[in-house]
Order: structure tokens, then C-alpha cells, then sequence
């Protein structure tokens, strides 16, 4: 499956709450893009939401490294350090 395909499935599934389909579907997608913030940061948001708070932390700071002038990635790193 191609990663835009992969990504958008991801899109989808997040939107329907379906937070493990969409995280497990963003980790397919990093093989391809493994420099891509966006799905870091979509991965962090699916952690946040299944309650795995440190795991989100890593995903948010991944994203944040690789693209520390996105400013909704900078939000959500910041609000991870605060839940530690």
C-alpha cells in the first residue's frame, strides 16, 4: 500500500476514533517516510488518546525534532511535557 494511501486510511480512521487502526497504519507509513513529521505527530495524537501518554511524548518530540517550526507540532510537544 502506498504511504498517501496509508496516511489518509490513518486520516480516516482518526476521525472515526478508531485510534489502534489509525496508529498501526502511521507505523506502515514510517518505513516509507521515516523523516516525516506529520505522521509522527498523528502518531502522538493517537497515543494521547489511548491514554499512552509517554509514548506520545516520543512521537511529539520525534515530530518537534524534525520540524520544530511547525507550530501545532510545538503545542503539542509542550502540552506532552506537561503531563509528566
Amino acid at each position: 500500500m502506498k504511504t498517501n494511501t496509508l496516511i489518509l486510511d490513518a486520516l480516516e480512521a482518526i476521525n472515526k476514533d478508531d485510534f489502534n487502526s489509525a496508529k498501526e497504519l502511521l507505523y506502515k507509513a514510517l518505513y516509507d517516510e521515516p523523516d516525516n513529521f506529520e505522521i509522527y505527530k498523528n502518531i502522538g495524537l493517537c497515543e494521547i488518546n489511548l491514554n499512552n501518554d509517554n509514548e506520545a511524548l516520543v512521537a511529539f518530540k520525534r515530530a518537534y525534532e524534525l520540524n520544530p517550526d511547525d507550530a501545532t507540532t510545538v503545542y503539542y510537544y509542550a502540552c506532552s511535557l506537561s503531563l509528566k
